[in-house]
This record gives structure tokens, C-alpha cells and sequence, in this order.
């Protein structure tokens, strides 16, 4: 497959803010851009 069906790769990557401080609107797009965010910080 392509590229196209890659996820999307960035330089920097994304503050992580606790789930239940997000709208769902925000987690829904941290799921468009694939990143879990349910998932805590990165150790």
C-alpha cells in the first residue's frame, strides 16, 4: 500500500493532556491523526 494509509508523521510530537480535559471533539481528532489518546505518556 501507499503512503497515503501511513499515519501521519510530524517533527515534534503533541503535549499529552489528560482524557478527561479533552472535549470528545479533541479525542476524536487525536484519533484522525493516530495517536491513542487514552494512552498515557510516553516512557
Amino acid at each position: 500500500m501507499g503512503s497515503r494509509y501511513d499515519a501521519p508523521v510530524t517533527g515534534s510530537e503533541p503535549a499529552v493532556v489528560d482524557p478527561e480535559d479533552q472535549s470528545s471533539l479533541e479525542l476524536w481528532k487525536a484519533m484522525d491523526e493516530g495517536r491513542d489518546p487514552t494512552a498515557g505518556p510516553a516512557e
